[in-house]
C-alpha cells in the first residue's frame, strides 16, 4: 500500500512563469488530486530560499511520500510513479522488473 503523496512545489510568484506553473498544478492535481499538491509560497523581498520552503513544507507532511518539484519542472508519469513506489517500499526494487547489465548496472527489463 502506498502512503499518501504530497507534491511539494516551492514558489515565488513571477508573471513570466505563471502559465507554466498553472499547467503544472493542473497536471499534478489531475494525477494525484488537488489536495495532494502543496505549494509553499515565498513572498519575501530577499533572495529566494528554496531549501527553506522545501523544509517548511516537508515538515507538515510526516508519514507521506513527498515529491519535490520545481515550479517549471515536469516529471513524467513513469518516473514519478516508480519513485513513489520505491520511496514507499524503503527503496526495495522489484527484481522481476529489472535485469543486470554488464558492469553491474541495472535497466528496466525488456518485454518478453
Amino acid at each position: 500500500m502506498t502512503p499518501p503523496v504530497k507534491v511539494i512545489i516551492p514558489w515565488r510568484p513571477e508573471p513570466t512563469r505563471q502559465a507554466g506553473f498553472d499547467w503544472l498544478l493542473r497536471y499534478y492535481g489531475h494525477r494525484f488530486g488537488a489536495d495532494a499538491v502543496h505549494v509553499e509560497t515565498d513572498e519575501t523581498d530577499g533572495p529566494f530560499n528554496k531549501s527553506r520552503l522545501i523544509n517548511q513544507a516537508v515538515s507538515q507532511h510526516a508519514g507521506q511520500v513527498c515529491v519535490i518539484s520545481d515550479a517549471d519542472a515536469f516529471i513524467c508519469d513513469w518516473t514519478l510513479r516508480e519513485s513513489i513506489r520505491l520511496a514507499s517500499t524503503g527503496g526495495q526494487t522489484d527484481p522481476s522488473a529489472q535485469k543486470p547489465e554488464p558492469g553491474g548496472n541495472f535497466s528496466p527489463a525488456s518485454p518478453t
